[in-house]
């Protein structure tokens, strides 16, 4: 169950990281 919750993590970092290096930090600016 732990490791689970790790992989799930691991996930969202890694989306958000991929959505940063689209976007710049334009994104980051308008939340």
């Amino acid at each position: 169950m732990l490791e689970s919750l790790l992989f799930f993590f691991a996930v969202g970092v890694a989306c958000e990281l991929a959505a940063i290096n689209r976007n710049g930090r334009k994104k980051i600016k308008q939340q």
